[in-house]
């Protein structure tokens, strides 16, 4: 394999990845508006299940996909989650 055919796998790789994320802030999101009191009854692990990924991403991937999209649910909707197990919400306050 030459090196164009790495660069075009790891960018390939890459854009999935960042895809998913997006994905699972979407499923987050949703979980949250949805939710009752914050509070949903399905974990992380349940949304990532319902992405159907099938590019076997390995578990430290996994874990930062995760990490990235709580981030982009804090930035993008002002919600943090504070807790995965089940999935609990906290809305920010806007200064």
């Amino acid at each position: 394999m030459d090196a164009i055919d790495k660069m075009y796998i790891r960018e390939k790789r890459n854009g999935l990845k960042y895809y998913d994320t997006l994905r699972l802030t979407f499923l987050l999101y949703i979980e949250y508006l949805y939710s009752i009191d914050f509070v949903s009854d399905k974990s992380i692990d349940d949304l990532m299940k319902e992405l159907s990924m099938n590019n076997n991403y390995e578990e430290k991937e996994i874990i930062k996909m995760k990490d990235n999209a709580s981030d982009l649910l804090k930035i993008k909707y002002s919600i943090s989650i504070t807790s995965f197990f089940p999935l609990t919400y906290r809305k920010m306050k806007i200064n």
